[in-house]
């Protein structure tokens, strides 16, 4: 799902109206629905940045007005955009920062580049193309061991 305000439709800007203004009861009624939405589940639709903070600062009630089904349906969804509260505390400007990033985190656009799994059968693809003998040796050998990524090519390059 993904966060944004450039493709929200009106039921849901109605639905966000209902939330800010409305009681508690169709707080929950909306949050609900927002989580429940085939559009913004399957990425057609953008999810309303506000959406976050009203669940944040409706959390803790939602059981008295939510069944636990529905209930467990909204904190599920929203677990995707939550932050742990303690991280919120932190002051950025007088820590020095690490971001250590884990595989994958280059894989979607616009970078697009393989995860380790994806690497080798891509690489030995591209390979065949060139028509080269050593090339086309690495492939066999792939091929004849079921090597099927660069991991395992690797630790069979050390033990050969």
């Amino acid at each position: 799902m993904k966060i944004g305000t450039a493709r929200i439709s009106g039921e849901q800007i109605r639905l966000l109206e209902q939330a800010r203004r409305g009681p508690a009861s169709l707080v929950g009624e909306a949050l609900f629905r927002i989580s429940s939405d085939g559009d913004i589940r399957a990425e057609r639709e953008e999810l309303h940045p506000d959406w976050v903070a009203i669940f944040e600062s409706k959390r803790e009630t939602l059981g008295r007005y939510m069944p636990p089904d529905p209930k467990k349906t909204v904190e599920d969804f929203f677990a995707e955009f939550t932050v742990d509260q303690e991280l919120c505390l932190l002051d950025l400007t007088k820590l020095r920062t690490t971001f250590l990033l884990g595989a994958g985190a280059s894989k979607p656009a616009p970078s697009n580049i393989p995860t380790v799994k994806e690497l080798l059968p891509q690489l030995l693809e591209r390979g065949r193309r060139l028509d080269r003998e050593d090339v086309t040796k690495l492939a066999a050998f792939c091929e004849e061991r079921s090597i099927d990524n660069i991991e395992d090519l690797l630790t069979a390059a050390q033990l050969v």
